[in-house]
């Protein structure tokens, strides 16, 4: 795995160990991976394609707040 800034920032043993935690998964576009207010019980990093961060609006589409990339 290539590491990005943030693997790369880790330290050999913490960084190990996250990786032998970790698994690679994929996802059809559109997929909603978590919702607004829901539990953070994981991360993400991103090696190809985009996720869009966005808000509920009441009475409206989500408004996108940010895209992110890879790494």
């Amino acid at each position: 795995m290539k590491r990005s800034g943030v693997l790369a920032a880790l330290p050999d043993g913490p960084r190990e160990q996250l990786t032998e935690l970790g698994r690679e998964v994929s996802f059809d576009a559109g997929t909603r991976l978590f919702e607004e207010g829901g539990r953070a019980d994981r991360f993400w990093i991103l090696r190809t394609g985009n996720v869009n961060l966005d808000i509920h609006v009441p009475g409206r589409r989500p408004a996108v707040v940010e895209t992110l990339g890879p790494g």
